[in-house]
């Protein structure tokens, strides 16, 4: 699963950002102190260090969502044209230390990686078909606890054109959780 950057909750601003304009504000206030108007300035510094720890707040509880570890347990090999679509299973783990509520797992194709010495030509994600791509955990997990998740399947698209170069192609598939 790939975890994003996760934005604060009440903000939508990246941590980094925040943390940046915290420090700015207390170099400010720092600035002020010295100044001509400095006894104003002083009573204004303990607010801004205040401000400086308010926007160090932990991000919103969607970080632990990157806890979240979400495994295949089904194998899906021999994927050629004509084959019965082949059932996606899998496994999500919550390695946080508070639960997680997980409502479904959604698996969408992130790439193809031909086989070592495939022949000549275009293997992508348009030669696969992914069916029921969301598959429903409704669970809240907590932590260390697992729930298994199951009903995408995947299939090999029968196109005009030679599909040589897709023998052996491996199919990286994406998971995420909601």
């Amino acid at each position: 699963m790939t975890c994003e950057e996760v934005p604060l909750a009440h903000t939508g601003s990246p941590l980094a950002l925040l943390l940046a304009i915290a420090a700015l504000a207390v170099v400010a206030g720092v600035l002020l102190v010295r100044s001509a108007r400095g006894r104003a300035a002083f009573a204004l510094l303990p607010l801004l260090l205040l401000g400086a720890l308010a926007t160090a707040e932990r991000p919103a509880s969607a970080d632990t969502v990157c806890l979240l570890r979400i495994e295949q347990t089904s194998v899906n090999e021999n994927l050629r044209p004509g084959a019965a679509p082949q059932l996606i299973s899998g496994r999500v783990t919550n390695d946080a230390p508070e639960s997680t509520r997980v409502a479904a797992i959604t698996v969408g194709i992130a790439g193809v990686t031909k086989a070592r010495g495939a022949v000549a030509g275009e293997c992508d994600a348009s030669d696969y078909r992914l069916t029921e791509t969301r598959m429903p955990v409704a669970r809240l997990l907590g932590p260390g606890e697992s729930a298994v998740f199951s009903g995408a399947r995947i299939s090999f698209v029968n196109k005009d054109q030679l599909q040589d170069a897709c023998q052996g192609a491996e199919v990286l598939l994406r998971y995420r959780s909601s």
